[in-house]
């Protein structure tokens, strides 16, 4: 397992094969040069951290995560897949795109 600190930049909903997952984004500074990392998160204890907003746009955190790859056709795509969020402090939350998670067709 790996883990990275950030800024949650933005976190949406992912439909993928009949299932809702999120897609959560962190900016972090590296040697004067912002970089962006794209999770997938598909537990429903960390779905819910940001269903009860505990976790939100702007707030600093650290993910654990693993690395898995896939073969399609041919050619392999890698995935970042989010084991554990642990917020660090709140951040600043404005202009951060964040989904409501109040909206009918969101399911945890």
């Amino acid at each position: 397992m790996f883990a990275v600190t950030g800024k949650i930049w933005s976190v949406d909903k992912v439909q993928y094969n009949d299932k809702t997952s999120l897609q959560l984004v962190i900016k972090k500074k590296r040697k004067e040069q912002e970089i962006s990392l794209c999770f997938g998160i598909y537990r429903d204890a960390i779905k819910e951290q940001f269903s009860n907003k505990e976790l939100c746009g702007g707030d600093y955190v650290e993910v654990k995560f693993s690395v898995k790859s896939k073969e399609y056709n041919g050619k392999y795509y890698t995935n970042l897949y989010v084991e554990n969020i642990v917020l660090l402090r709140r951040g600043s939350r404005n202009n951060i795109n964040m989904f409501d998670a109040m909206e009918e067709d969101y399911e945890l």
